[in-house]
């Protein structure tokens, strides 16, 4: 199962109207068990153009138990 995902704004479509409007996406991490960062890389592109990649990283919220 994959930890982060786009939960909204996964296809946005821009035209001559709104082209320098900004759009958003909005990227969602999961609950999980363990106490390790979550890291993904999403790739945007568009007809046209190169393709370019963005790294996103979700700090885990879990604390680590102690280790004796």
């Amino acid at each position: 199962m994959e930890d982060i995902s786009v939960s909204g704004g996964a296809t946005l479509t821009f035209t001559p109207a709104n082209y320098a409007t900004a759009q958003t996406v909005t990227v969602s991490a999961a609950q999980d068990a363990d106490t390790i960062d979550d890291t993904a890389t999403l790739s945007v592109s568009a007809t046209g153009y190169v393709s370019l990649t963005v790294a996103v990283t979700a700090a885990d919220n879990d604390s680590a138990a102690p280790a004796f």
